[in-house]
């Protein structure tokens, strides 16, 4: 799964190094994917010792809607990897669905905060945890044409797993995207 998704975000990587055809409105639909690290804040709770690793190789894909310049919504799928505690294999995902309020900073580029709320599930080998929770981040985004912009990202998932763990851990999720726009 890893490889596919290297292999989506590469595609994109060269659709953005491509000439833009159309200008870009104010307003429109877009899709794209990110890839970059995960990290349990918490993750050494979460089972008991011996805590090796509170990291992963992470990945997410996208989709949304500008409503004008400045404001627009968000719908994503993230795939946190893994984290290992006690001997343990613990991976999480979260579906998310987020508004996003962009700031001009210059031409091409915006900073965006974006709040909303994600669905996530966290599992080990007899565990499977569900938890709907609070999701925030913030970014910067450089649009490398009318129709393609590349990103960098932090975003939080508040206090995911909890019930049957012994704990609740936020996931800080650090990433670079690209977004291409729909005409």
């Amino acid at each position: 799964m890893k490889k596919l998704s290297m292999l989506f975000l590469g595609s994109l990587a060269i659709a953005a190094s491509l000439p833009a055809q159309a200008q870009w409105t104010a307003s429109g639909l877009y899709f794209g994917a990110a890839g970059g690290k995960s990290a349990s804040v918490n993750a050494c709770a979460l089972a008991p010792a011996p805590c090796e690793s509170k990291r992963d190789t992470s990945f997410s894909f996208f989709a949304g809607y500008d409503l004008t310049r400045f404001l627009g919504i968000e719908a994503g799928y993230n795939d946190f990897g893994k984290v290992t505690v006690g001997g343990a294999n613990i991976k999480s995902n979260a579906s998310d669905l987020v508004a996003v309020l962009h700031l001009p900073l210059e031409r091409r580029f915006s900073a965006y905060g974006k709040a909303g709320v994600y669905h996530g599930e966290t599992k080990a080998e007899t565990i499977d945890q569900r938890k709907n929770g609070a999701t925030y981040g913030l970014g910067l985004q450089y649009d490398a044409g009318t129709r393609v912009a590349i990103r960098t990202e932090w975003q939080r998932f508040s206090r995911m797993a909890g019930g049957s763990f012994p704990d609740t851990t936020n996931m800080d999720y650090y990433n670079v995207g690209v977004l291409i726009r729909i005409p």
